[in-house]
Order: structure tokens, then sequence, then C-alpha cells
């Protein structure tokens, strides 16, 4: 009962962080399905035991956000 506890747990850990994509291109999805178990392994690696998931999620998501502005910034110049 408690490995099967720990399967369901990493199954809603996953959901947590899917991304939202509506395309059909398979390297597209493929890109975006490894980038979600890299985040989930660092996760478990470095993170687990201090933030959520969630948060973890959060915080790649605003510093993405931060590195998209910036270069736009840049590129502007």
């Amino acid at each position: 009962y408690k490995k099967r506890w720990r399967i369901e747990t990493q199954f809603r850990v996953q959901d947590e962080a899917r991304i939202k994509c509506k395309s059909t291109d398979m390297k597209i999805r493929y890109f975006l399905f490894m980038f979600e178990q890299m985040l989930q392994t660092i996760w478990i690696c470095f993170y687990k035991d201090e933030i959520s998931f969630k948060e973890l999620v959060r915080e790649v998501t605003v510093l993405l956000v931060i590195c998209k502005r910036l270069s736009k910034s840049s590129n502007r110049k």
C-alpha cells in the first residue's frame, strides 16, 4: 500500500508540471515531455525537502518570463 501511494503521488506531481500545448508536432511534444521530466528529477534530487514541486514550477516560470523580457529588451537596442 505504501509503495502504491508513492506511485500515485508521483503521478499527481507529474500532473502539476503538465505543459499545456496544442501542438501536433511530435518533436515539440517530446521536448516538452522531456523538460517536464527533467524538472521533476531536479526537484526530487535537490529541492524535495525544501519546497513543493508546485513552488519550483512557479519559480521556473517566473525565471523564464524574466529571461524572455530581457531578451526582447536587448533585441530592441
